[in-house]
């Protein structure tokens, strides 16, 4: 019993310790411009736009290469070529899907999806 209580007095005499740095720390907070749902959804927009633009250029560049594979190989590189084309079909899909779920996203931090 004896044991319970002084570990539950120690538990205690901790949280009051670090509770009083956080309400010191509270106090002291830097002054400054809040950050604005604004803010933020301009740099989820900037991310995403940058990523899609990239994304988009590797796919292009991946269709390429595979159509260049396609041309240049015999029958066994065939069957690989249309299998890299179609790879990157389905890497295309998944990056256009993923920007409408970012994008979707931004529009609801920004308050812009519903229209009441």
């Amino acid at each position: 019993m004896n044991k319970k209580i002084g570990i539950s007095l120690l538990g205690l005499v901790a949280v009051v310790m670090l509770c009083g740095p956080a309400v010191y720390a509270v106090d002291s907070l830097p002054s400054g411009t809040p950050i604005t749902l604004g803010e933020i959804y301009d740099t989820m927009r900037f991310v995403a736009t940058t990523i899609m633009l990239m994304s988009m250029v590797f796919a292009v560049i991946w269709f390429i290469w595979a159509g260049i594979k396609y041309m240049t190989a015999g029958e066994k590189g065939v069957e690989a070529a249309k299998k890299m084309f179609w790879n990157g079909v389905w890497g295309t899909m998944i990056i256009l899907g993923v920007g409408v779920i970012i994008r979707t996203i931004a529009a609801l931090v920004n308050r812009s999806f519903f229209w009441f």
